[in-house]
């Protein structure tokens, strides 16, 4: 909406500028696609999570890990210019590394 010229007002309901998000240090998780050295897909990263949620009927774990896909390469092509995401780390509770930071 931005990029079109259009208004944006985010609204912030924390004491501070970030919320609880400005705590999270540990990366952005998602799928790369383009890196098929890891062996990592939606699919596990869907299993991961439902194993993590302890239950599979949240409809937004899909929404989350196929989501991820365009949301990693929406953030690498905006913001590529301040931040790369190539550091991948394998974090707690994935079976393949796709921390990116």
């Amino acid at each position: 909406m931005l990029d079109r010229g259009g208004r944006v007002v985010l609204l912030e309901k924390q004491g501070h500028l970030g919320g609880n998000s400005a705590w999270a240090s540990s990366g952005v998780n998602a799928v790369d696609v383009n890196n098929t050295a890891s062996g990592d897909s939606v699919d596990a990263f869907t299993a991961d999570t439902v194993k993590g949620a302890g239950r599979g009927d949240n409809p937004l774990i899909p929404v989350l890990t196929s989501g991820s896909v365009d949301a990693l390469a929406w953030l690498r092509g905006r913001l590529s210019e301040h931040l790369s995401l190539d550091l991948v780390g394998q974090m707690g509770g994935h079976s393949f590394p796709r921390t990116h930071r």
